[in-house]
């Protein structure tokens, strides 16, 4: 099995924290808690997409599939 530099980042840091509270997981949860409660954890806010961004158009290969109409015929987009 191959190795993934990103699994290793992660898990790296997470044995940092658990080092610096001494493997104690009520302490880390406490620790988590109040990082949450006064902002200082690292957040990612994505702008809203428009409805009209998600298409069928814009979703790879869609163009390729027939259109079947209700009377069971089939046409190409």
């Amino acid at each position: 099995m191959t190795r993934d530099a990103i699994v290793d980042e992660v898990r790296a840091i997470r044995d940092e924290i658990d080092k610096a509270y001494d493997y104690d997981i009520n302490a880390i949860f406490a620790a988590l808690r109040q990082m949450d409660a006064t902002g200082r954890g690292h957040h990612v806010s994505l702008a809203p997409r428009s409805t009209s961004d998600q298409s069928p158009a814009h979703i790879s290969g869609a163009g390729d599939r027939p259109i079947v109409a209700a009377d069971g015929a089939s046409r190409r987009r």
